[in-house]
């Protein structure tokens, strides 16, 4: 993450990273407002993204404001097979199934629909035979700015 800040930086595209918001407001609501003014969001997925309520949270959100204001998602597949995320297979079945035990199923279900569909979005792969390093990664990231 700290490469693809950089490399967004360079190109003079303002970065939001959500644990530098700024201190003293509540986090959460500070976070809503920003990913509604967003206007693209890169979510990436790895091997612990799903074990983080966080990031399921905020990726609902994210999802919400791509229907209603046509923010821009790009998918990242860092470290982990697509399949696994699309389709809940591997860690992220395990996590799933130990939210469902600690979570409303209600929202439990909502974080595996918004996973899906943000999986089933135009994504990259880190492993893609395309891509032949993290700065191959990256660099293609920033070109669709």
């Amino acid at each position: 993450m700290s490469h693809l800040q950089q490399a967004l930086n360079k190109q003079q595209i303002k970065v939001l990273i959500d644990h530098k918001l700024p201190k003293g407001h509540n986090i959460w609501s500070s976070l809503l407002n920003a990913i509604e003014r967003t206007h693209v969001s890169v979510v990436v997925f790895s091997q612990n993204y799903a074990s983080s309520k966080w990031c399921l949270d905020e990726l609902v959100k994210i999802l919400d404001t791509m229907k209603q204001q046509g923010q821009v998602v790009l998918p990242v597949f860092y470290g982990i097979d697509p399949t696994h995320v699309r389709n809940q297979l591997g860690s992220f079945k395990q996590v799933f199934e130990t939210h469902v035990q600690k979570f409303d199923p209600i929202v439990v279900q909502d974080w595996k629909i918004a996973i899906t569909e943000a999986a089933n979005l135009i994504s990259w792969d880190s492993k893609s035979p395309y891509i032949r390093d993290d700065d191959d990664l990256i660099q293609q990231l920033v070109k669709m700015f």
